[in-house]
């Protein structure tokens, strides 16, 4: 799939013939899906005790199903900006 969007990428890059913009718009789609998918992902995987407070796990999953543009970059930015505990 990265291959794909890689070419697609390339294309319209390149300005060659078939590059449309609907095809910019499905390629730049399916990478915030990507991303998308991933962030939720690592968030239901990580243990609760990551979290500061005891709902905050099942609140970031709801930020996650009804806030779904802003969710992921918000998500990526706070795990990278908490302080992880030593274990």
């Amino acid at each position: 799939m990265s291959l794909v969007l890689a070419i697609l990428l390339l294309m319209v890059v390149l300005g060659m013939p078939g590059a449309t913009v609907g095809m910019s718009l499905t390629a730049v789609s399916l990478i915030w899906l990507a991303f998308w998918l991933v962030q939720f992902l690592d968030l239901m995987a990580s243990p609760t005790h990551r979290f500061p407070g005891p709902y905050d796990k099942p609140i970031w999953a709801a930020v996650f199903i009804f806030l779904f543009p802003v969710a992921p970059v918000a998500f990526w930015i706070w795990k990278n900006t908490i302080e992880r505990p030593a274990h």
